[in-house]
């Protein structure tokens, strides 16, 4: 789709992520898991770890119901899960 044709009553499919991207997710974990993985978040990754103790994300976690994920090789103990996708529209 080109700027000149493009038109606020048309959509197309936009990947936001990259294909093959692998994540684990950090909600709902046991608490071994949870310990091993903030282990490796506050030693390997601090600026995230400063992130993930903001209230505001915390808030918005809450707010939303949401899951958190991050990428996997982050915490490599977790599992990679597959993050759940729309039907991409028609090409």
């Amino acid at each position: 789709m080109s700027k000149q044709s493009a038109s606020w009553t048309e959509s197309y499919s936009m990947p936001a992520l990259p294909e093959g991207e692998k994540f684990a997710r950090l909600t709902g974990l046991p608490d071994k898991l949870k310990r091993d993985a903030w282990h490796a978040i506050t030693t390997e990754h601090p600026s995230l770890a400063l992130l993930l103790r903001d209230p505001k994300l915390r808030d918005m976690i809450d707010l939303f119901d949401a899951e958190l994920f991050v990428e996997a090789n982050i915490v490599p103990m977790l599992p990679v899960e597959q993050l759940k996708t729309r039907k991409r529209a028609a090409d």
